[in-house]
């Protein structure tokens, strides 16, 4: 599932920098582009770790040990992809 998602995101960046180009369009849009990517790579990777922490965190404090790494793993997955989910959709209105 994570890899079609990065498929798909790699090609709509393709395509946006090829039509752009085409088009005679500035550098400062592909920089616009290159800026979102590595928006939502921050992005997710910092719900999934955060998350991950926070988990690892409650299970040695709680002694439960794979539990809560995984509940909160799970959490931070979803919600990683539930931004990217909303900044794409924010970002294809906008264009």
């Amino acid at each position: 599932m994570v890899f079609k998602v990065k498929n798909l995101l790699n090609y709509i960046l393709l395509e946006r920098i090829y039509y752009s180009m085409s088009k005679g369009k500035t550098y400062m849009q592909i920089a616009n582009m290159l800026s979102l990517v590595t928006q939502l790579g921050i992005m997710i990777l910092i719900c999934i770790l955060g998350c991950t922490f926070i988990g690892k965190f409650l299970d040695s404090k709680l002694n439960t040990s794979p539990i809560m790494t995984l509940i909160f793993m799970l959490l931070g997955i979803g919600g990683a992809f539930m931004s990217a989910y909303k900044t794409l959709i924010v970002y294809t209105k906008r264009k």
